[in-house]
């Protein structure tokens, strides 16, 4: 029993290495990054935003963000 205790907790821990911080992007502090784009001025504060993930190794959390920045500028090819 105590060795399936171990187990488990073992499993959720290495769960929330990998848990994404998609939900929490406005309490995450990453610091400041501006790329000039021709996208709009709402997306290019999103595209921005993805760029911080990026560069910090969240990739699914900059995915998010940048599907979010083409959803506000189509026309923002940078963010594909």
């Amino acid at each position: 029993m105590k060795a399936k205790s171990i187990a488990v907790l073992a499993l959720s821990s290495t769960g929330l290495m990998f848990a994404s911080p998609t939900f929490a992007q406005d309490d995450v502090k990453l610091g400041a990054v501006h790329f000039g784009t021709s996208c709009n001025a709402e997306a290019q504060k999103v595209f921005d935003r993805g760029m911080l993930f990026q560069h910090s190794f969240w990739y699914r959390a900059s995915q998010k963000t940048f599907e979010e920045a083409l959803k506000k500028d189509p026309e923002c090819g940078i963010a594909y």
